[in-house]
């Protein structure tokens, strides 16, 4: 999953003309290495083909979707995503329906709507944020520690225990974050 960072970094710099600084882009592999790290998993490695293509195309599709969304980021970022969540879950409706799966009840549909509000809604309306003010390739290099972040919430959460693979993430993670220049807020 780690390949949206990677392919919005791409598009942002190739297609999109934003710079990177050469300190930045060897960030952007130290943090790609760090996450990398924190995937593998020795013995682990039945991989289907087609299934591998499919969630590289969609990760394409949201690193598109990330450039798109930096060009419209000078806009009310609240208003973007009204229309991105409501597209979406109008899409997701429909799909729930021509699949044949039942309705949900009011209560759940609560649930799922405040799960999705606070989970969905206010994190891309950050996200839009950072994209206005840091640009697609260095949101896309901070968005790629959230794996770092994911695996740190399990041990308290989940229990899971400090590894050292978890250790030597968080300081690849950290030393290529160091290496951007964040430009200060407008």
């Amino acid at each position: 999953m780690n390949l949206e960072s990677v392919f919005t970094i791409i598009l942002a710099t190739w297609l999109f003309g934003e710079r990177l600084r050469r300190t930045e882009w060897i960030g952007v592999g130290v943090i790609v290495i760090g996450a990398a790290l924190l995937a593998y998993r020795p013995g682990d490695a039945n991989a289907d083909l087609i299934g591998g293509l499919a969630i590289a195309a969609a990760c394409l599709g949201w690193a598109v979707d990330n450039n798109l969304t930096q060009q419209i980021s000078s806009y009310d970022p609240v208003a973007i995503v009204q229309v991105k969540g409501l597209t979406a879950g109008i899409g997701n409706v429909l799909l729930a329906l021509f699949t044949t799966h039942q309705v949900v009840t009011a209560p759940a549909l609560g649930i799922a709507l405040l799960v999705g509000f606070v989970c969905y809604g206010l994190s891309i309306v950050f996200d839009v944020y950072a994209l206005r003010y840091l640009g697609a390739a260095r949101e896309a290099a901070i968005f790629a520690t959230a794996p770092f972040i994911g695996a740190a919430a399990a041990i308290p959460i989940l229990g899971d225990r400090v590894s050292p693979a978890l250790v030597a993430a968080a300081l690849l993670m950290a030393s290529g974050l160091m290496l951007f220049k964040i430009p200060h807020s407008r």
